[in-house]
């Protein structure tokens, strides 16, 4: 009877203690190739969200509200705000590289290079401004898509002791946009006035990259957030080597 039950305590002591979801494959830590497969496999498969991971939806990502504040020293100095926005597209993200992700999260990097066929923001919106030295006016329906979006992000972490084991804690995403093509969509423009609004949606189109470039600190800063806490919710629940092949 002793033997018996020494082999079930050790069968319990090899595996992990939270049941890793069996439909999430697992990597060897430093295996960058394989960790880069799965997180693409995830961001493709579980946008959703998946109870196991205590990952939450991504595609479509809803955003409470985005304020852009206005910067009277910039060219675009407009107070842009959106509400009860909606991010998709994140599903589509291919992970093209990873680094770091090693046996010992104290010491490792963590960093996620990828790439997203199209990435669209859209709802409510209401602008004041100016761009360059033309006047902006409007509230209503919004639409900015983005298309071939280059992503790196990099993750500054802690490891925090629990139980006896490692986890690991984000404390902060660096994260880096670089778009290939915007289209900007500002619906009711200067109170609804067609040739005023169409007009200014041409200047913000032919005008794309310079804008995007004024208003990416805000954006950056807004989803930045938002990958740190969807990210932490695997990293809060399982030790990080449990997140590993062993």
């Amino acid at each position: 009877m002793k033997r018996i039950i020494l082999f079930l305590v050790l069968i319990i002591v090899a595996c992990n203690c939270k049941d890793f979801p069996q439909d999430i494959s697992q990597c060897k830590t430093g295996d960058v190739k394989c960790i880069a497969n799965t997180i693409t496999d995830i961001l493709h498969t579980q946008f959703k969200g998946h109870n196991g991971l205590h990952l939450v939806s991504t595609d479509p990502l809803k955003i409470n509200s985005l304020e852009l504040p206005k910067n009277p020293a910039s060219p675009v100095s407009v107070e842009l705000k959106f509400k009860n926005i909606v991010l998709t597209g994140i599903s589509q993200a291919v992970v093209k590289e990873v680094r770091g992700f090693d046996a010992d999260p104290g010491k490792s990097v963590f960093e996620i290079y990828a790439t997203i066929p199209s990435l669209t923001l859209a709802g409510p919106y209401s602008v004041n401004g100016k761009v360059l030295i033309l006047p902006i006016v409007g509230e209503g329906k919004s639409v900015i898509k983005f298309d071939d979006m280059d992503v790196s992000i990099k993750l500054k972490t802690k490891v925090v002791q629990k139980d006896g084991k490692e986890y690991m804690e984000i404390q902060r995403t660096k994260l880096n946009l670089s778009p290939r093509n915007i289209h900007f969509f500002l619906e009711n423009l200067f109170n609804g006035d067609k040739t005023l609004g169409d007009n200014m949606n041409k200047f913000l189109n032919e005008n794309s990259h310079d804008i995007f470039n004024e208003l990416k600190p805000s954006i950056v800063d807004a989803i930045s957030a938002i990958i740190t806490a969807v990210a932490n919710g695997p990293f809060s629940k399982y030790p990080y080597s449990d997140l590993f092949l062993q």
